[in-house]
């Protein structure tokens, strides 16, 4: 079994503070028992989350909270019972087998601002919640920086992907789904309003690779 020291601390503003249970970005509730299963056939444990927001699969080592480096190197994490691949970047997705179809879902989140800070301790046009200064998403290196103190809430943004001819191909849009099966455009289209086809909601995603594969030129 290899030690960690293929494990990059992970230092960026977005972590310098201890993440408290629940937090809204990680999709685990805390920290979870997992394995990661390298692509040499070794594997470490350690205590896993995944952050959905910076898109990073993270673990905590003592008090110190650290990301997977290189992971590229990766064959699969696996926490609890659930299974996660590497995308690309520092992203994962997560394996969903359902019965008759497998697919992958990215989970995101969105920051979202629910207003200004205003005296006395308010918030304006919205109930009190956690205020930040700075957040940094690492999948994209973007950031956000605030002139004045706003609160947030972080949004579900997931996207789904179909693992097809040796890649991850992405559902995000109608055209992504019309291309990778080869379904006429308008057919496709006047079945997703038929059936009021969410592309973010995994049942719905399968209901329509299974019209796809059954339309395929």
């Amino acid at each position: 079994m290899k030690t960690i020291l293929f494990l990059l601390i992970f230092c960026t503003e977005a972590f310098s503070q201890p993440i408290d249970p629940g937090d809204p970005r990680m999709i685990f509730h805390d920290f979870t028992e997992g394995t990661v299963y390298l692509n040499d056939r070794s594997q470490v444990l350690a205590h896993l989350n995944y952050d959905a927001y910076d898109e990073q699969m993270i673990f905590r080592k003592n008090s110190e909270v650290m990301a997977l480096a290189n992971p590229e190197l990766i064959d699969q994490v696996v926490i609890g019972n659930r299974t996660f691949y590497w995308l690309e970047k520092d992203i994962f997705l997560e394996k969903i087998d359902t019965a008759s179809i497998v697919i992958y879902k990215r989970h995101r989140r969105q920051m979202q601002s629910e207003g200004k800070q205003t005296s006395y301790g308010g918030v304006s046009q919205t109930q009190a919640v956690t205020t930040v200064d700075r957040l940094n998403r690492g999948s994209d290196y973007a950031s956000a920086s605030l002139q004045q103190k706003e609160s947030f809430t972080f949004k579900t943004d997931d996207l789904f992907y179909l693992y097809h001819d040796g890649k991850f191909e992405s559902l995000a849009t109608p055209k992504h789904v019309s291309r990778l099966f080869g379904t006429d455009k308008k057919d496709l289209a006047t079945y997703m309003q038929t059936h009021d086809i969410d592309l973010q909601n995994a049942n719905h995603i399968i209901r329509l690779i299974q019209y796809g594969r059954k339309n395929a030129k």
